[in-house]
């Protein structure tokens, strides 16, 4: 008899199921906060890029970050990521770059890295068409709230490389 009882009990003062929870994409960063890292090494003919070469903007009605290199060569860009990720867990990554030139042929690069790990690499030839880099990557080892995300472009030429989007599937509740 104790059992219905306490049964009752809970279902009356609403202990119940816990709400249904499903996985929605969620933002790592917030592309108004990132901050330039100083270049070590050498960093191409006009040198690293400086806060005039870094813009937050619109890429049509999604924020993103920019690199525009007309007057530099590098950009490491840096902030803490706004959420913890899993081990396993894919960051979703958006790159886009319009059309790369440069009077001499050669090549960009691109590195994402969280923390320590090294997550995405991508040379690109210059010169090129423009391009969109949309793809997911994995991971390695579980990263806490506030944990570095380096994005870093490398290049030469008159260029603009956006950064798009980084975000991981993560629970979020069920609003009804």
């Amino acid at each position: 008899m104790r059992a219905p009882l306490i049964l009752l009990v809970a279902l009356i003062a609403g202990c119940g199921p816990s709400p249904e929870v499903t996985q929605c994409p969620t933002t790592l960063v917030d592309h108004y906060r990132w901050s330039i890292v100083p270049e070590t090494g050498e960093v191409g003919r006009k040198g690293p890029c400086g806060r005039n070469d870094v813009t937050s903007e619109f890429f049509g009605a999604e924020p993103s970050v920019s690199v525009i290199t007309t007057d530099c060569s590098a950009a490491t860009l840096e902030q803490p990521t706004m959420i913890p990720v899993a081990a396993g867990a894919a960051i979703h990554l958006r790159v886009y770059h319009y059309a790369l030139t440069s009077s001499v042929t050669g090549v960009g690069h691109l590195e994402l890295a969280l923390g320590d790990d090294s997550l995405w690499t991508q040379d690109v030839d210059i010169p090129s068409e423009g391009e969109l880099f949309e793809t997911d990557v994995v991971v390695p080892s579980a990263a806490a709230a506030a944990t570095p995300i380096r994005w870093h472009v490398d290049n030469h030429g008159d260029n603009s490389w956006n950064l798009i989007e980084l975000s991981v599937m993560a629970d979020c509740p069920v609003t009804e």
